[in-house]
């Protein structure tokens, strides 16, 4: 699991809010000061020009209490909620009936109104659009209210329900909705960085200081420069202004960057994702293989072995047999079964490096001459004459020649025609670039108009015989053609043989390997 840089959790939980809250809670209580002491003309923009445009007490306490929302635990907020919405209900009867006191004007008690509402469905509800909503509201009436302190104080005196709103009381409302805004944002950039590991340097949330905090800073110090007179409204309003256009940019051009950084990533990985995809697939495909080869070339050998020891065992048969001709036979038969276990390893261990070139790769010479031992047995009360006629005599991967060819010799062997010499013919040619091999025999033959959508379908067989068969044959020898790019055809006749022909695409002609 991820973790969180201590230092930047700490700028996304703290830093803005604690300076939010610092700004809230020390103007509203040194605003309560001055009215008990009866100062507030000091304290108070444009005062002189409008004397109700001033942060009354009871604005005051509402915003300690939102300033409170940044310090007390998330179980307290609801208390904050509930007693902000009561006095701002409380001023409402005030201004309409009784006129116990003074109140806020009604456009501060309806930024009040909106700024709880969004403490509710902040922390307790939990609803981020409609946060979102409701605190856009009060950032654009709040940010029209200090645009216009600065143009023309005297504007917003003449807007009903505006007549009372003091420019202190429209910054904490500005300073507020920032803050609130940053914590929104903060939600989601703590789960993104969750994830997000900090050696990737991705993260643009930890500049929220800078996004929010900058912004805050700017609005407190402008407004008291202009309050003591230190500078005049114009630069006021065009220095704020510089600093959020400045800000603006900054940000833009940090997430762009950090975007196109993510997006790079994101286009590796997806990119080494594929590839992986693509070896895994492979990878599965050899598997298969690796299980349907050992599944089959193995059954064989090993009935055999068996056959042989149940012949020693068979007293009918121990004078026809000598013990050492059954001893040669199994020793026949246990060599082939270590050169066929010895060839799946090697394809296993091919998987495992994950690459297809990693395949030992033999001649068709050498994989036929192979295969023709393997299956002396067969041929034990048989004549048989091969033709071996390849002339080109390519390389192919050892595990899929030796189990094409050693299907296709012991069909040969098992469908013979009783009392008839065998013979089988393999050649070879070139068709442009196209290699093709031809295996015939004269043979039983198949009859294609019955069997013939059903010869390479597994467990199909199409003559008895006493010899061991699976019916998977010719299904693998399919298989295994098509995993070295070939094609598979069949041409058949009954009691005159079969022509296999194997052709493999583009394959590239490199001459004699004899």
């Amino acid at each position: 699991m991820i973790t969180i840089n201590p230092s930047l959790k700490n700028i996304f939980n703290f830093r803005v809010k604690k300076l939010t809250a610092m700004v809230i809670v020390i103007i509203a209580l040194i605003n309560i000061v001055f009215w008990l002491i009866g100062k507030i003309q000091l304290l108070t923009f444009n005062y002189n020009n409008n004397p109700q445009a001033t942060m009354k007490i009871v604005t005051s306490v509402s915003f300690l209490l939102i300033g409170l929302k940044y310090i007390v635990k998330k179980s307290n907020v609801f208390y904050i909620f509930s007693a902000g919405i009561a006095i701002q209900i409380l001023q409402l009867i005030n201004i309409y009936g009784l006129s116990f006191f003074k109140s806020s004007s009604l456009i501060t008690i309806i930024l009040f109104l909106l700024s709880f509402l969004v403490i509710y469905f902040e922390t307790i509800y939990q609803k981020n659009k409609i946060v979102l909503i409701l605190n856009t509201l009060v950032y654009l009436i709040s940010f029209f209210c200090i645009y216009y302190f600065f143009i023309d104080p005297n504007f917003l005196a003449n807007i009903k329900g505006f007549e009372s709103i003091s420019w202190n009381t429209a910054i904490l409302f500005h300073i507020n909705s920032l803050s609130s805004y940053q914590l929104i944002l903060r939600k989601k950039a703590e789960q993104v960085y969750t994830l997000n590991n900090h050696t990737f340097n991705l993260n643009p949330f930890k500049f929220f200081p800078i996004y929010f905090g900058v912004p805050i800073l700017t609005i407190v110090i402008v407004s008291i420069l202009v309050h003591f007179m230190f500078i005049k409204m114009n630069f006021a309003l065009f220095l704020i202004f510089l600093v959020l256009n400045g800000i603006s940019i900054l940000s833009a051009f940090i997430f762009v960057a950090k975007f196109i950084k993510l997006f790079n990533m994101i286009l590796k990985a997806q990119i080494t994702l594929t590839e992986n995809n693509i070896r895994l697939t492979e990878k599965n495909k050899y598997l298969e293989d690796f299980a349907s080869i050992t599944s089959h070339n193995l059954k064989e050998p090993i009935v055999a072995l068996n056959n042989i020891v149940e012949l020693k065992n068979n007293e009918i048969y121990r004078d026809a047999l000598s013990n050492e001709e059954l001893d040669d036979m199994l020793k026949t038969n246990i060599g082939n079964l270590n050169k066929t276990i010895d060839t799946i390893y090697k394809f296993l261990m091919a998987i495992k490096k994950g690459e297809s070139c990693n395949f030992e790769y033999v001649s068709i010479s050498s994989s036929f001459e192979e295969q023709q031992k393997n299956l002396l047995d067969f041929t034990t009360n048989l004549e048989v004459t091969v033709n071996f006629k390849i002339t080109h005599n390519l390389n192919f991967p050892k595990v899929y020649i030796d189990s094409i060819l050693y299907n296709l010799l012991s069909n040969s062997y098992k469908y013979c025609t009783p009392n008839k010499p065998l013979i089988i013919t393999i050649e070879d040619e070139f068709d442009g670039p196209n290699y093709i091999i031809k295996y015939k025999d004269n043979g039983l033959g198949i009859d294609l108009k019955k069997y013939g959508n059903e010869i390479f379908k597994p467990n199909k067989r199409f003559h008895k015989t006493h010899l061991p068969s699976t019916g998977f044959g010719l299904y693998f020898t399919k298989i295994h053609v098509e995993k070295i790019n070939g094609l598979i055809h069949i041409q058949s006749e009954v009691n005159e043989g079969t022509t296999f022909i194997l052709t493999f695409k583009n394959k590239k002609n490199e001459g004699s390997n004899n």
